[in-house]
């Protein structure tokens, strides 16, 4: 089994490749231009497009693979900036320097106004919005499955924990149906507690016909997860730089017998084989979270549940019964008419 893990040293390695791909480039293409257009219309323009664009194409190709790079693929984007941002500083000095201060501030100050600008009026995640909405849509026509726009206050309610705490979470673009008999719902989330990551993330539930103690399937036993294995559904978890094992797996759980009782060897093969590790139990909810990510299309986001829903078919019956306590709430995004468990699992049976 091929490992996805990354360790720095590729990171910081990748980094200054691109920073030499594209300051090389910029050169070049300065000095090309020049003959055309001047030097220093040349030295604009390359700064202005080549550097940035270096490291836009090279981080859109790293957000295929959010699992693998991360945020780090954010980080190649925006690293992009230095070249205008080397640019901005440039031509303020020398504004400031050969003609006059007046112009100088006019120089750092007008670029400030229009970042600030474009700052406010666009938003990263749009365009991954819009095409998770109209796939969805489509896919839920076809196939039988319902599709909600707004789902933040169900899910907002399904999410409330005993002591009444409504989660500041928001949902959109929703999918609620079945896959091979077990209820699934596919939504997108962002998480607007102050201070938190705000990024669009994907968030996948399997819906199980008992509610467990909190679990969560971490790559080995360590203190390091002990914060992370306390997150919310919705809070995606990258796996890079962990080394992952079937041997190495480890599943904390809020009842640590529970933990070791579920960690079977069919649930271990069902999550390194699937690669979701960090899947939880919340309740009745086996969910897992990722950064919403670039050109991934919905095929490849069903595929994700297919795999929870394969380990949901691993979870140990008996383990069930014993631990499992009946649902509080009834399955979100499901016709009343049904007692809400519209797709439900029958309860398991002990063996």
């Amino acid at each position: 089994m091929a490992d996805n893990s990354t360790d720095r040293t590729d990171y910081r390695l990748l980094a200054r490749l691109v920073a030499l791909l594209a300051v090389a480039l910029t050169l070049a293409a300065t000095v090309i231009l020049s003959t055309v257009i001047g030097p220093a219309a040349a030295a604009i323009g390359s700064f202005l497009i080549v550097g940035p664009a270096v490291h836009l194409v090279v981080g859109k190709a790293m957000q295929r693979q959010p699992e693998r790079w991360g945020a780090f693929a954010d980080f190649i984007i925006v690293a992009g900036l230095a070249y205008p941002l080397i640019l901005w500083i440039g031509g303020s000095l020398y504004a400031a320097l050969t003609r006059s201060l007046a112009l100088g501030a006019l120089v750092a100050v007008g670029p400030l106004v229009l970042l600030v600008l474009a700052g406010v009026l666009w938003s990263p995640d749009r365009g991954l919005k819009r095409t998770a909405q109209r796939s969805r849509q489509a896919f839920a026509a076809e196939h039988g499955w319902r599709y909600v726009a707004d789902g933040t206050e169900a899910l907002r309610d399904h999410w409330t924990p005993a002591d009444g705490e409504r989660p500041e979470v928001t949902a959109s673009a929703i999918v609620a149906g079945e896959l091979d008999g077990w209820p699934v719902t596919i939504c997108d989330t962002v998480d607007q507690r102050a201070g938190s990551d705000t990024n669009l993330t994907v968030t996948w539930l399997v819906h199980l016909p008992v509610s467990l103690p909190r679990t969560v399937a971490v790559p080995y036993d360590s203190r390091e997860f002990a914060m992370r294995a306390r997150g919310r559904p919705w809070e995606p978890m990258p796996i890079r730089g962990y080394p992952l094992s079937v041997d190495g797996l480890h599943l904390t759980s809020d009842d640590p017998a529970l933990g070791e009782r579920l960690a079977t060897a069919d649930v271990r093969k069902a999550t390194i084989d699937g690669d979701i590790v960090f899947w939880r139990i919340t309740g009745r909810d086996l969910s897992l979270a990722r950064r919403a990510a670039a050109a991934k299309p919905f095929e490849e986001t069903l595929r994700v549940a297919s795999r929870l829903v394969a380990l949901a078919e691993a979870l140990p019956a008996d383990v069930l019964v014993t631990y499992g306590t009946p649902p509080c709430r009834p399955l979100p995004f499901r016709e009343p008419s049904t007692g809400g468990t519209t797709g439900s699992r029958p309860s398991p049976q002990p063996s």
